[in-house]
């Protein structure tokens, strides 16, 4: 069997391309996030490619099952301050600016 009658196996043909395309999936997931403003710009995101090899008794032939995780930077804490204040009737609730604060200058 001359080697030339046999298209050799490599990443972009297992699966019909799936990996390369499931790659470039999660790799616009990587820039978007790394584009989003609300998370870490230093963060390190990560795609990994697993590929499980299970050969039949023969050891002829394998069923190759692939996986790809993608870890993104997670969105950064944010902080805020809200109030507790009282309404007439006594139900307690949130306000956002500090209403316990006299105003220093009417205008």
């Amino acid at each position: 069997m001359p080697d030339e009658d046999f298209k050799r196996t490599d990443l972009t043909t297992i699966a019909n391309g799936a990996i390369v395309e499931q790659f470039q999936e999660q790799l616009l997931r990587v820039m978007a996030n790394v584009d989003d403003l609300n998370t870490e710009a230093k963060a390190a995101r990560k795609i990994t490619i697993e590929v499980d090899f299970m050969p039949d008794a023969s050891r002829q032939s394998m069923q190759v099952k692939t996986h790809l995780k993608t870890k993104l930077a997670s969105p950064k804490k944010s902080e805020s301050l809200i109030f507790v204040v009282r309404d007439r009737t006594g139900e307690v609730f949130a306000v956002d600016n500090n209403v316990h604060q006299p105003e220093l200058f009417k205008g």
